[in-house]
């Protein structure tokens, strides 16, 4: 029996096993279709839609990195020092790139269901080199219930164990093979690629369909052959087409086709991109089909094609790397992985909201997000932030710490109503929270301005008198200014929610204090930068370097504390006023809270808002250490 009888033989006892040398064998010649056109995968690619389609998902999985990942005890790392990581990542071979790796096998697998490459291992059983094989030459078999690759070199049929290839199927039935897309949509491919011919050879022809000359006489077979070859040779192609036709002899033409317009010829084409679309699962607009892509809708299709057409061959990639070219002990360790968000970078305004929420969620820093968009890390940008206006991370973790005996907020004094008392408590337990983060901002704020001063210094006191009266002014200012700006927003956002929830008026539209924070930033900078440049100068008179460095140790220990105390008063009492200002509140008073006599004598006094209730005082504090409020006077 010869061996296409053979072939013939098993692909009929089972059609559906796409492992029979029949299905092999069709692949390579091709089937025959209703249209009368063969279908290969080489003779698909020359389809418009499908080369778009295929190169496409290709260079989509191809432009996407493969990492090599570390599993830790939380979270995970690159694994940048083992081998695998750089054949993955950047040169699977010594003769191609990790590009072109992925995108011929991606290519392979739509095509012909399978892609196929060989391991290389060194002495050490290590992988040292991926090696593509041609899909058309190779095929699965088990074979004494080992599952072998059969390939061909030169060929001769070569026997690979599974261990020594790398496999990623498409979509099968028994979990060996995937099946061939090109097989299963030949009739759907064979009659677009008709429809192509059918388009070729009409505007080959002129652009008209089929016709007949007519006359009324006889011609004998040698006029009617020269008659027909005149008229090709004159009036048939494509440029020919707009000629003027003249007839002798009552010669009469005659149409017998229909125009293009009559047989939907357009519209066959269109609904064919469809089709190829809806075979390789891509969204039309992807292969050029811009019907229904409109701006509402494109960024939703654009992450729709993520997760419905990459997302399935991402993880086909993935399980193929771990199971493969990953021992069984690295299995537990290590781990491929696509970098999927890169799949979003050709939409910025994606990228953007996707970077954004993590980054307010502190799912990621800016240094993370700098490094994913190939940028250089910044100083400072390691800070991971929570929503609570985006207090630091480190900071929220410091307050959910706190011990449960930590003291409270002192008593209101004796002979205050039950609602001044009230309102103390609230706003000293307002004032410890927001502490915490004043003091980590002025920590950062400060060690910013230490470590400056600290190389000014050690180049010698004039270098140190150069940096005061130069750079040092203006650009701390502006970093105090900016790092300070995230907890004091907060902190006077939270007053002015507490004020409105005490006033019942939590249903209006809250008022703005951003003009207030801003007033406030630039005196707080103002101050601090003032009072480091009295401490300068001073520490220079008393004892030079030694002294400035003495005085900054003293600084890292306890400035910043002392900067969060001071200010987490002047802030309640500042952003109060504006508030009640804001509201309406026609006059405020001053509620002690402290013993001191300065803070008895103006307990109870109500003035006007913005007068002062002595001189410069306009609201609380007092002086350091007070705790004192201020709270609405109706009368």
């Amino acid at each position: 029996m010869g061996i296409l009888a053979t072939l013939e033989r098993r692909s009929l006892e089972n059609p559906a096993v796409p492992l029979s040398r029949a299905a092999f064998l069709a692949d390579l010649i091709g089937e025959p279709t209703e249209a009368g056109v063969r279908m290969t995968p080489e003779k698909a690619l020359t389809i418009s839609a499908v080369w778009r389609a295929v190169s496409v998902i290709a260079n989509s999985v191809a432009t996407t990195p493969l990492i090599l990942y570390e599993r830790l005890e939380r979270g995970k790392r690159r694994a940048t020092e083992q081998r695998l990581y750089r054949i993955l990542h950047d040169q699977p071979n010594p003769e191609i790139t990790a590009f072109t790796f992925k995108q011929t096998l991606q290519a392979h697998v739509l095509l012909w269901g399978n892609a196929y490459a060989e391991i290389e291992y060194d002495g050490a059983g290590r992988v040292v080199a991926l090696w593509p094989l041609l899909p058309h030459e190779t095929r699965v078999e088990r074979r004494d219930g080992e599952k072998v690759y059969i390939t061909h070199v030169d060929g001769r049929p070569v026997v690979l164990p599974a261990w020594r290839v790398f496999h990623v199927p498409g979509l099968g039935y028994d979990g060996l093979m995937g099946y061939s897309v090109v097989r299963m949509a030949r009739e759907s491919l064979g009659h677009t690629a008709a429809v192509e011919r059918f388009g070729a050879s009409w505007f080959g022809r002129g652009s008209r369909p089929s016709g007949v000359l007519t006359y009324e006489g006889t011609l004998t077979r040698e006029q009617r052959e020269r008659l027909r070859e005149e008229w090709q040779a004159v009036y048939g192609g494509l440029s020919n087409a707009h000629r003027v036709a003249i007839l002798e002899a009552s010669l009469k033409w005659q149409q017998i086709g229909l125009p293009p317009e009559d047989a939907q010829f357009l519209q066959t084409r269109e609904f064919q991109v469809r089709e190829v679309a809806r075979w390789f699962g891509v969204p039309p607009h992807k292969i050029g089909d811009l019907r229904d892509a409109h701006h509402s809708n494109i960024e939703q299709q654009s992450i729709d094609y993520l997760t419905d057409s990459l997302l399935p061959w991402f993880v086909a990639w993935e399980q193929a790397v771990n199971a493969t070219l990953l021992s069984v002990q690295q299995q537990g360790r290590y781990f491929a992985e696509f970098l999927q968000e890169v799949v979003l970078r050709g939409d910025s305004a994606a990228r953007g909201a996707f970077y954004q929420r993590l980054w307010q969620i502190g799912a990621l820093s800016i240094n993370e997000i700098r490094e994913r968009e190939n940028l250089n890390p910044v100083d400072g940008g390691d800070v991971y932030l929570v929503p609570v206006n985006m207090m630091p991370l480190e900071a929220a973790l410091r307050m959910a710490a706190e011990p449960p005996d930590a003291p409270g907020p002192p008593e209101p004094p004796v002979g205050q109503s039950v609602q001044d008392g009230r309102a103390v408590l609230a706003r000293s337990r307002l004032r410890r929270q927001y502490e915490r983060l004043l003091e980590d901002a002025a920590g950062r704020a400060l060690a910013r301005e230490v470590n400056a001063a600290r190389r000014a210094v050690g180049r010698g006191r004039e270098e140190l008198a150069r940096w005061l009266s130069g750079e040092f002014g203006d650009e701390q200012r502006e970093f105090w200014r900016r790092v300070t700006a995230a907890s004091v927003t907060a902190y006077a956002e939270a007053v002015r929610d507490l004020i409105l929830d005490e006033l019942g008026r939590t249903e209006d539209e809250p008022p703005d204090v951003s003009r207030a924070v801003e007033q406030y930033l630039r005196g707080l900078a103002a101050r601090e930068v003032a009072a480091s440049s009295e401490a300068y100068a001073a520490a220079l008179q008393d004892g030079g370097s030694d002294a400035v460095a003495r005085m900054l140790d003293a600084w890292e220990r306890g400035r910043p504390a002392e900067v969060a105390r001071r200010e987490a008063r002047r802030i309640i009492g500042a952003i109060s006023l504006e508030v009640y200002r804001a509201l309406g509140v026609p006059s405020v008073r001053w509620v002690a809270v402290d013993d001191s006599a300065a803070c008895q004598a103006l307990h109870g006094r109500a003035v006007p808002i913005g007068e002062p209730f002595t001189d410069g005082v306009r609201h609380p504090p007092a002086g350091d250490g007070c705790d004192c409020i201020l709270l609405p006077a109706w009368r």
